[in-house]
């Protein structure tokens, strides 16, 4: 039987729908390889959205909206997947560099994360190093996506690691 160790951190994310870096949804687009006639389409979508209201009966002039990325905007979705997308690409690059290994489940098995709308669960050995890559990731990723991580809600779980270990990753 395998003695298991290491730290589980689940992430919640602040403002999942009204948050977004629009720059970094079009370069991520790219790198995934969407065509550029999908993408000028994405941006057009985004960048020329205007509203009207309707205050009885009179109609108000237009406004452009400051954000489109809400529950019920048809490419939500597809936002969040590319954002999540950014962010898995940005953990596995590091693993084959170490010291980011992820968890090691059993003999055959390791997993590094998970992505949810609005959580991320990030599994880690505990190493201070490897956690120091991690948070460097994180930042990276709050300001890329424009998304924030609500490190007051958020969740920090261990398993047979050293009370100094487990004191050193509070801290970062």
């Amino acid at each position: 039987m395998m003695h298991l160790k290491g730290a589980f951190f689940k992430l919640n994310l602040s403002k999942a729908y009204d948050r977004a870096e629009w720059v970094y949804l079009c370069l991520l687009q790219t790198h995934v390889g969407f065509c550029l006639e999908f993408i000028n389409c994405f941006r057009s979508c985004i960048k020329t959205t205007y509203f009207t209201v309707l205050i009885n009966g009179a109609a108000y002039p237009l406004f452009h909206a400051q954000t489109c990325l809400q529950r019920g905007f048809p490419i939500s979705p597809l936002l969040f997947i590319l954002r999540r997308e950014g962010l898995s690409q940005l953990l596995e690059e590091e693993k084959p560099n170490g010291p980011f290994y992820g968890c090691l489940i059993s003999h055959s098995l390791e997993i590094s994360h998970l992505l949810l709308v609005d959580a991320i669960l990030i599994f880690c050995n505990g190493d201070p190093g490897e956690v120091a890559i991690l948070k460097n990731i994180l930042d990276l990723f709050e300001k890329a996506f424009g998304m924030l991580i609500n490190y007051q809600i958020s969740s920090l779980i261990v398993d047979n690691l050293e009370i100094n270990i487990v004191q050193s990753i509070r801290v970062l």
